[in-house]
């Protein structure tokens, strides 16, 4: 596996291979073998990776792992009021 990215990580789509900011990531949600990664424009990317994966090329120290099925940019949070994902998800800025 390659080293954890510090500005951008690449996600391979159905419509090929992107490239995604780490500055535009707002959260990552597992869906079995699949993440969908949520981005600050609205947008989200479903890619064939595990949560394990995507934690590993995320970078050290700048995200959260709330739920099993769950990674938050720390940066996004405004609050944290609880460890179970809704909560901290409605939290976001």
């Amino acid at each position: 596996m390659a080293e954890a990215a510090t500005d951008s990580i690449f996600l391979k789509t159905d419509a090929g291979t992107e490239r995604v900011r780490f500055a535009e990531l707002l959260f990552v949600e597992g869906y079995g073998n699949f993440v969908k990664c949520h981005l600050a424009s609205g947008r989200a990317l479903l890619t064939a990776e595990t949560m394990k994966q995507m934690e590993s090329q995320l970078p050290a120290g700048q995200v959260l792992r709330i739920h099993k099925s769950c990674l938050v940019k720390l940066a996004s949070v405004e609050r944290l009021s609880s460890t179970y994902r809704q909560d901290v998800l409605r939290h976001l800025k």
